[in-house]
């Protein structure tokens, strides 16, 4: 059977510096939030009568799009934590070196389905760990992209 593991370190020092870093570029440049935000963007010129139409499609939208929303999966490795993205899609990981440059946050990635290069070797065992964390529900979830979170910016942009 295949280990797949990408996920990251980093330190608990700098943790929530991160976090509003993370949810602030999954804000502006996430695909559920640029579609959302762009439609209400648009809505703002409208009479009050269609804004709130478009107010009540725009929530409808966000209601129904719960697999686009986002949390990371957090394992305390003490001074450290790992965190594994919980998403659709590779938007974490296509983004992740502004956050590696910026925070420190290192990439620990296990791949067994081809070659595993060995600098990657050490992580099965890292990844071993996080399955039996997982299993015993031992981790903290920090949801990044919610329905809530995206209907309060759409409100906020709509309602004076």
């Amino acid at each position: 059977m295949s280990r797949v593991m990408y996920s990251y370190r980093l330190s608990k020092d700098t943790w929530w510096e991160f976090a509003r870093a993370c949810r602030d570029t999954y804000a502006m440049s996430h695909p559920i939030s640029v579609v959302v935000l762009k439609a209400a963007q648009d809505a703002r010129e409208l009479p009050a009568e269609g804004k709130a139409s478009k107010l009540g499609e725009i929530l409808e939208v966000i209601r129904k799009s719960s697999e686009w929303m986002v949390d990371l999966q957090l394992f305390d490795e003490g001074n450290t934590y790992l965190i594994r993205p919980l998403e659709r899609g590779y938007f974490f990981l296509n983004n992740h070196e502004q956050w590696t440059q910026r925070f420190g946050l290192e990439p620990v990635f296990y791949d067994d389905r081809s070659d595993v290069p060995g600098e990657q070797e050490a992580n099965r065992e890292v990844s071993v760990w996080c399955d039996g964390k997982i299993v015993r529900g031992e981790y903290l979830l920090y949801q990044v992209v919610t329905e809530d979170s995206l209907s309060r910016h759409v409100f906020d942009m709509l309602v004076d």
